[in-house]
């Protein structure tokens, strides 16, 4: 399936369920404003929430390499508390 027409499916969808949600949360502006043209009178409902994940991060993170868990040291990384 071509992924322009899946999204559009999704969005679709979106529209749908919004019509018997008691509210809908989106994480960011053009979330909301999307949803607020979208919603046809059912603004009240929109209730905003500011995603937690600082996005300029996010985008400006390598690509590849190891995923960073929290925890655990990433490999080739040296311990401040190593024993001697």
């Amino acid at each position: 399936m071509d992924a322009g027409l899946a999204l559009q499916i999704y969005e679709g969808l979106d529209r749908l369920a919004f019509g018997v949600c008691d509210a809908v949360a989106p994480l960011s502006d053009d979330l909301y404003d999307g949803l607020a043209r979208a919603a046809l009178g059912a603004k009240p409902r929109l209730h905003m929430i500011r995603n937690g994940v600082d996005l300029h991060e996010v985008e400006s993170a390598p690509v590849g390499g190891e995923p960073i868990v929290p925890g655990r040291r990433r490999a080739g990384a040296s311990s401040a508390t190593s024993a001697s």
